[in-house]
């Protein structure tokens, strides 16, 4: 037997009349869910409201790896589902009851939300309308809380966004928020040091950070002589610029201005490992950078299959030995699934 104090307490029926719910009452049914077991699936039909009458129930959302995480617990006298069950969405969590759990489900099968709004329109129309009164005043309680804290909120998305060692834009920020801004043709220089490894293996990593560092500022300083762009860290010591309106001919410029900045952006002279200081023992590493150009030309490309190409690109001379300039697209050299060629700018001055 399901209460009328029950119903009433829950958020979608809170505003409608005692008579209204004597009509929800049989509209209603009990379902016991055991612990482990799941109430709906992500990417299943929201077809119920539920109440929690006794137990618990936890909410996930799959990240990434397809790990889960917590998003919500609903206890006794909590009810959820409400907004995906009246705009008849499909689920993009996953419920599932902590221990055994009774819940209230609306509407009891095989009635529906247009079955029920056929059969009593009133009340459903009630239903609808309460429910948009209660988004409605969500929406306001968060757009107060934003406005109330604007300022951690942009700290917060600072964090996100801005790489705490180069200061240059995350992976994040590429993936949520590039899109939006981008202007064809859109040039795509993605860049990685040659012999890295080597470097951090005779300085230390604390000398290939202070390189990285360098590297970062080498980058942001190009992009602020050409008044447009963004750089992001993808991983490790790999950077993409990125630059709006600009052809292969500019990128190209920019990418053998880049290079030779390079040259002089690494540690300078060392002592080979294991030697004591013998000044005439000293060699110079001279830091290089292999570098892809990809150039997405209008608005209909994928931007992102571009960025792919053309790091897949730079990856691919990278590993045959790097220190070149290569133009994506362009006659002369192979890669899987994609044309690419490379456009030396050989510098033979290695440690």
């Amino acid at each position: 037997m399901v209460e009328i104090q029950l119903l009433k307490k829950a958020s979608l029926f809170s505003a409608l009349m005692d008579e209204d719910l004597d009509y929800i009452k049989t509209r209603v049914v009990e379902k016991i869910f055991h612990q482990g077991e799941v109430v709906f699936h992500r990417g299943g039909a929201a077809i119920h409201f539920y109440i929690v009458k006794s137990g618990e129930i936890g909410v996930t959302q799959v990240v990434d790896d397809n790990k889960k995480m917590d998003l919500a617990r609903y206890v006794t006298g909590d009810s959820f589902g409400e907004f995906d069950f009246i705009t008849n969405s499909l689920y993009d969590v996953e419920a599932c009851a902590l221990k055994k759990s009774s819940l209230i489900l609306f509407p009891a099968f095989p009635h529906t939300f247009d079955s029920l709004t056929n059969e009593k329109p009133d009340i459903m129309a009630r239903l609808y309308f309460h429910s948009l009164f209660i988004l409605s005043s969500r929406l306001r309680a968060v757009h107060t809380l934003i406005a109330e804290n604007t300022t951690w909120i942009k700290y917060l998305q600072e964090q996100l966004y801005t790489d705490q060692l180069t200061g240059l834009f995350t992976k994040l920020y590429l993936e949520r928020e590039i899109s939006r801004l981008l202007a064809t043709p859109v040039a795509f220089i993605v860049i990685k040091p040659d012999r890295f490894k080597q470097l951090n293996d005779i300085f230390g990593h604390k000398a290939g950070d202070a390189v990285l560092v360098r590297i970062a500022s080498a980058i942001q300083n190009k992009i602020r002589e050409e008044d447009t762009g963004w750089a992001v860290r993808l991983r490790g010591n790999e950077v993409v610029l990125i630059l709006n309106r600009t052809k292969t001919k500019m990128a190209l410029e920019i990418a053998r201005s880049l290079a030779v900045l390079f040259l002089s952006i690494g540690p300078g002279r060392i002592y080979t490992a294991g030697e004591k200081a013998d000044p005439e023992k000293k060699q110079v590493f001279r830091l290089t950078a292999t570098i892809a150009i990809g150039i997405c030309r209008h608005t209909k490309q994928n931007w992102k299959k571009v960025l792919t190409d053309t790091y897949n690109l730079m990856n691919l001379i990278w590993m045959k030995g790097g220190n070149e300039i290569c133009v994506l697209g362009s006659p002369g050299m192979d890669i899987p699934d994609n044309p690419g060629v490379k456009k030396k700018e050989k510098d033979k001055d290695h440690l």
